[in-house]
């Protein structure tokens, strides 16, 4: 099945997105339809985030592997609970703020991840970026 939305053939025959194997396009024209949208998360599977993204999306913290814990600093929660809002927050920039995935492991790859994610909800969540008068 088709990536685009607007496919106007969603079940045509498909290739995948050659980056993340994890799109699917019937044509280059459905797959460029979907580019603004889809280059924000089209990781490299092997990626850490890329793994951070199947958790969020999955709704499920408790599938991470130890790597990932590590990477996104779960390990330094002394509770379920801390585990559970430090989810909450990668939730809400991945989902809600949709940051670019390529962002956030070129902030994690650089040790700036605190920063990185001051700075997404900080530039994102302000009334003019949210349509609010």
């Amino acid at each position: 099945m088709c990536y685009n939305e607007e496919c106007p053939q969603p079940e045509a025959k498909t290739f995948l997105c050659s980056r993340c194997k994890n799109a699917r396009y019937c044509s280059k024209s459905c797959q460029l339809a979907c580019l603004s949208y889809h280059k924000k998360v089209c990781v490299d599977p092997k990626k850490t985030v890329f793994n951070l993204m199947k958790s969020v999306y999955a709704d499920d913290f408790s599938v991470m592997s130890k790597e990932l814990e590590v990477s996104y600093g779960f390990e330094n929660c002394k509770t379920t609970e801390d585990k559970i809002y430090l989810f909450g927050l990668y939730q809400g920039l991945i989902k809600c703020l949709e940051c670019d995935l390529r962002e956030l492991d070129k902030a994690f790859c650089e040790n700036k991840l605190p920063e990185f994610i001051v700075s997404e909800f900080f530039n994102k969540t302000r009334p003019e970026n949210c349509g609010e008068p």
